[in-house]
């Protein structure tokens, strides 16, 4: 009896003091044998301790460098010296960012002839992520460098995305103006209005640039070899290059695809400037700078650009991903409240994460080589178990999304090597300027989205029932909300006397009153769910033209409708036929309105939102309103199908108007 004791306390010591198989130690040690450590993320301090990359990247075509954050100096300066490494040691002469293909022109000119100046080359990338100090400097080291180069051994600067098209556009006109100056004018009219486009321009306008854009195509390729004789092979393909991103421009935003389309064109213009840089100056390696997300092997959400290039390159392509454990970083906040850039902090990366383990090896700065690392097996394990990696784009909606489901990656499967850095600040604004606590902002939302819950609940009603009627009890005896009977209504709580008020507050109004009271109700609820969902439906919607709006908003209020029906008011009758009640009660509201927002939730898990418990209560709310309006407009008003829809048809395009004013359409 003694020894079964004994090995239960022994057998309880192992479980609680080892994680998984392997203890705490033996992982910590795993790492610190298979890490390279940093000594620190600045350039020009030496490549002591890059040295070991050499051999790891040295039959490599593209080295692709992530980030993950779009505000993290430490990131940014990392890359810099990476890229400074692969430039000096390694013969890279060619950089690739996460910017418009046309902007970065811009900046091409001006490492490569000095023309203008470090300022117009951050504004003409057009991101905000980029209009940093850092990415100033390595601009400018960039030119410096050319300087003192020879014409054939220069850096080349290329952006490889294609969500701008102003500055490609101006280049066509330009190259037209020098080739064939009789139709740019003619040209120039056309294209003028969409030099400044936006993003989710109006459909019918990108149609009319789609067919301005195919006669300049047309025009080019019908006079290839006198537009070469005026210039030069290079300059004319580099001109159809600008003319395939307007393409991609508009195939993206006319589809109204999102991130998978874009990625795969962004792959696609990676190909393009390997092999236009070894045709023409025998270039044929190169590093690329964006988000973890774009970068990386494969991504769960879509077919990213990394997995698209892994796929046509082969081992010839190597991903680099960052991560951290604790510090700042500059974001916008996933907010309606503030638009503007913030400065966020965050203390700590939870237990069992990537950053988690690393941060306790007591290395700051460390690069670990996959390959390399799974000759551990220990580590090799570790390594291929889903665990949190930071991944925090160019939107934030606070700490939550250190734990959403979209974050769990295999790092071996993700990544062929992650650089660590324990402790962050945030990337400089070129233009210094102070930004607000991102936090705190992040607080301040949370409180004013819950003050303007409350003060439509509050103020609606009131304002709506000025006139209030006395109910009869027999009108409150349609509907059972408690289960109580006319005599254990005088045994009710105070709580049970709060619901009773509040529905035969409800019962008093009028059906015109309380259906303007529930669209308000879900018309907030839904411009407050917007901050948590990535797309946006009703953006979508006003960008049709003419009588397509009226039938994508129709098709639109049809789906809602079936999906409320689905989703809410079936559940809804099961949970009260499971319950062999005949009448509808507020414990079925609840069950029904919680299921239905589990549903919802777990259906946009591609936004991050499964573990949003924000966006999970705004559903349940919804789901309340939704729910609770069937009923009474089953058992008191009846209809309760043609109610709902009017509903949800007026809450549509309520939405649209909100769309039009909070983006400026």
């Amino acid at each position: 009896m003694n020894r079964r004791i004994l090995m239960i306390f022994l057998l309880f010591i192992m479980i609680f003091t080892n994680v998984g198989v392997y203890g705490e130690s033996g992982l910590t040690n795993a790492l610190k044998e298979n890490l390279i450590p940093l000594k620190t993320t600045e350039a020009k301090s030496g490549f002591e301790d890059l040295i070991p990359l050499k051999e790891i990247l040295k039959d490599k075509k593209i080295v692709a460098m992530g980030e993950a954050t779009h505000g993290t100096a430490e990131f940014f300066q990392m890359k810099l010296r990476v890229f400074e490494f692969l430039v000096e040691e390694m013969g890279y002469r060619i950089f690739g960012i996460e910017a418009e293909f046309g902007g970065s022109q811009v900046v091409n000119d001006y490492i490569l002839y000095e023309e203008g100046t470090v300022e117009e080359c951050l504004n003409a990338m057009a991101f905000w992520t980029w209009d940093t100090k850092e990415v100033a400097e390595m601009i400018e080291w960039m030119r410096e460098f050319n300087k003192k180069a020879e014409i054939d051994d220069q850096i080349k600067f290329y952006g490889f995305d294609m969500q701008g098209i102003g500055n490609s556009i101006e280049y066509v006109l330009n190259y037209l103006e020098k080739v064939d100056s009789f139709y740019v004018d003619e040209h120039k009219i056309s294209l003028q209005s969409f030099t400044k486009m936006i993003s989710k321009p109006n459909k019918g306008n990108v149609k009319i640039l789609n067919h301005n854009i195919d006669n300049i195509h047309k025009q080019v390729m019908e006079n290839r070899d006198d537009y070469i004789n005026r210039t030069s092979i290079e300059e004319y393909e580099l001109i159809l290059q600008h003319l395939e991103i307007i393409y991609q421009w508009i195939d993206y935003y006319i589809n109204y695809t999102e991130f998978e389309k874009r990625d795969y064109y962004m792959a696609e213009n990676v190909k393009w400037i390997l092999d236009y840089e070894n045709k023409h100056y025998g270039n044929n390696k190169i590093m690329l700078w964006a988000h973890n997300g774009h970068v990386s092997n494969g991504y769960a959400q879509y077919i990213n650009m990394g997995e698209n290039l892994k796929n046509f390159f082969k081992e010839d392509y190597y991903s680099f991903g960052f991560d951290f454990y604790q510090g700042n970083f500059v974001s916008r906040p996933y907010m309606y409240f503030y638009g503007g850039l913030a400065n966020f902090h965050i203390d700590s990366t939870p237990e069992g994460t990537y950053a988690y383990e690393m941060m306790k090896t007591g290395i700051p700065i460390s690069f670990l080589d996959m390959d390399n690392a799974g000759a551990n097996n220990i580590l090799s394990d570790f390594l291929s178990r889903k665990i949190h990696i930071n991944s925090i784009g160019a939107l934030y909606p606070g700490k939550q999304i250190n734990i959403h489901p979209d974050n769990l990656m295999i790092p071996k499967d993700t990544f062929d090597g992650m650089i660590f850095v324990e402790s962050t600040t945030e990337a400089i604004r070129s233009r210094p300027r102070d930004l607000p606590n991102g936090n705190r902002t992040l607080r301040y939302s949370t409180m004013m989205a819950v003050a303007l819950i409350v003060a439509v609940i509050v103020l609606v009603p009131r304002f709506y029932n000025k006139q209030r009627t006395k109910v009869d009890l027999e009108n409150q005896r349609k509907f059972y909300l408690l289960e109580k009977e006319e005599e254990g209504i005088s045994k009710l709580n105070i709580i049970e006397k709060l619901i009773i008020r509040v529905n035969n507050y409800i019962n008093s109004l009028c059906q015109f009153k309380y259906t303007i009271f529930a669209i308000l109700i879900l018309t907030v609820i839904k411009v407050l769910l917007i901050q948590t969902d990535y797309t946006n439906s009703y953006q979508w919607i006003y960008s049709m033209q003419g009588i397509f709006t009226i039938l994508n908003l129709a098709a639109s209020t049809i789906i809602e409708i079936i999906k409320v029906f689905i989703i809410y008011i079936f559940t809804l009758h099961l949970v009260k036929s499971w319950s062999e009640k005949r009448t509808i009660y507020l414990r079925h509201i609840l069950i029904a309105a919680i299921i239905g927002a589990l549903i919802i939730t777990f259906g946009y898990r591609h936004s991050g939102v499964l573990l949003y418990f924000y966006t999970i209560l705004l559903n349940i709310l919804g789901g309340i309103i939704l729910c609770y309006s069937y009923s009474i407009f089953t058992y008191k008003w009846g209809k309760p199908l043609v109610n709902i829809s009017l509903i949800l048809a007026i809450h549509n395009i309520l939405m649209v108007l909100f769309t039009i004013v909070v983006y400026g359409f």
